[in-house]
């Protein structure tokens, strides 16, 4: 976890799959933003050679967690 300026952000992890070159992660961000919480999943993918990451791409739904933090959205469970 860490803190910026959206508050504390937690990452929970429900899946990993790792391949020869390609990593994949995916689970819950949880964090807040002007003290209402917010709850999307991510997917994060890492290129790694030699034991190094070369190339990761991140998705992550920006838009439910606005959704919700307006209140438009409820919180998935």
């Amino acid at each position: 976890a860490f803190t910026g300026a959206l508050g504390p952000v937690r990452w929970t992890v429900l899946r990993h799959i790792a391949g020869a070159d390609w990593n994949a992660v995916d689970g819950w961000l949880d964090g807040t933003q002007s003290g209402k919480p917010y709850r999307v999943r991510f997917t994060s993918w890492f290129k790694r050679i030699g034991g190094r990451i070369v190339h990761q791409i991140d998705y992550v739904d920006y838009d439910a967690a606005k959704r919700q933090v307006s209140g438009s959205e409820a919180l998935p469970s």
